[in-house]
């Protein structure tokens, strides 16, 4: 297999990384971490809906 099929592979559905998977999956924790800083811990209830 040559070199440019290989890279083919890697971008395009092959094998992923180590690092990428890492990065699939702390960012939604990264994300929500964000958002309980930003909004003090505050979460979204029915009654703050109503308000």
């Amino acid at each position: 297999m040559s070199r440019t099929e290989d890279l083919r592979k890697n971008l395009f559905g092959g094998t992923t990384s180590r690092a990428r998977r890492f990065g699939m999956s702390s960012t939604p924790v990264a994300v929500v971490a964000l958002f309980r800083i930003w909004t003090g811990g505050l979460t979204l209830t029915s009654g703050s809906l109503v308000e």
